[in-house]
């Protein structure tokens, strides 16, 4: 049976079977231009993409997530989220199924809800090694709610495994006043194999966040287990720390004009070193741009990602991997 009919056969039956059923997703389409090679890969890309979310309401306190998504990058629709939410306490909740890992600010927020037209290059990056996306995993949590000022907290606590014999621990506090937030994060990272490593990372990160105005800065140190499992097997010292830090900021302007009733532009900043111990080797990033808002949800996004990297076998700065992007998105 194709994927087609067994996810319209899933939605039927969720449909019929659950009357406290709530869609929800968005849809984006865009063209990016990139900085790279043409002989290896087009310069030029248009896209399209989307996401279908339903929230299953089983009773007050069980609440239920189906997430699924597609994009033209592959043509296929996946399977992106199954959990369930428990809340049984005023200040916890429990989450157990196919989840973000808790590591990072910018994990914290889903991708196409971020005021940036991406994540940026320091958190692709250190997904890559393990220290993001998603994992089954069993998290106790409690986001700090304005309107409960008398427990002035947030946090996140996380145990994960999934089917690359990888497993891990994530905890994450986070105090906050009035408008300012103070944060710290740590992940375990153990992979399993032919080859065990064990790696760390850690994050801390502070910030202002008004109806108007957005500042965060945040300082990563995270081991690299990917280069470490190389070196473990040549028998050389096996542990790599790379090394970040970025700065994120975004104001938002009224217009209320015929067509644009926001505008929001915004502005990343981001240094990243693979090896900390020869931080000439490094990466700069700049991400800027606007989202124009037709509506609260609907906008036109216009971004440049650039990407400053002196690697090793180069005494100059390349941009290879810097872009240019023009999005319309929409939420539903």
């Amino acid at each position: 049976m194709k994927l087609k009919t067994l996810l319209f056969l899933l939605l039927s039956s969720l449909i019929f079977a659950q009357e406290n059923i709530e869609f929800s997703g968005y849809g984006a389409t865009g063209f990016t231009i990139y900085d790279r090679n043409r002989l290896r890969k087009f310069n030029q890309e248009v896209y399209y993409e989307g996401k279908l979310q339903a929230d299953v309401k089983i009773n007050k306190d069980i609440e239920g997530q189906v997430d699924m998504r597609g994009s033209s990058e592959d043509g296929k629709i996946t399977f992106r989220e199954f959990s369930v939410k428990f809340e049984y306490w005023k200040n916890m909740k429990i989450k157990v199924g196919n989840i973000k890992k808790p590591f990072g600010l910018e994990q914290l927020v889903n991708k196409e809800e971020l005021i940036s037209i991406d994540r940026s290059y320091i958190q692709r990056t250190i997904s890559d090694f393990g220290y993001g996306g998603r994992s089954v995993s069993v998290m106790a949590y409690y986001n700090y709610k304005k309107k409960e000022p008398d427990f002035p907290f947030s946090y996140f606590f996380s145990i994960m495994k999934d089917n690359s014999q990888n497993a891990g621990v994530a905890g994450r506090f986070s105090y906050h006043k009035n408008d300012f937030v103070y944060s710290a994060n740590y992940m375990y990272l153990n992979k399993g194999g032919e080859v065990v490593y064990n790696s760390h990372a850690f994050s801390a990160d502070a910030g202002i966040e008004t109806d108007d105005y957005q500042l965060n800065l945040e300082l990563l140190y995270v081991q690299d287990p990917i280069e470490g499992i190389i070196r473990k097997q040549i028998g050389v010292d096996d542990k790599i720390y790379s090394s970040g830090a970025k700065i994120n900021s975004s104001l938002t302007f009224d217009v209320d004009g015929d067509i644009i009733k926001k505008i929001e532009p915004s502005l990343l900043l981001g240094f990243f070193a693979p090896n900390s111990r020869e931080m000439k080797y490094h990466t700069f990033e700049a991400m800027g741009g606007v989202n124009f808002y037709l509506d609260k949800d609907a906008r036109l996004r216009l971004f440049g990602d650039g990407l400053f990297t002196k690697y090793i076998y180069n005494d100059e700065y390349t941009t290879i991997g810097s872009r240019f992007i023009f999005e319309v998105q929409i939420f539903f």
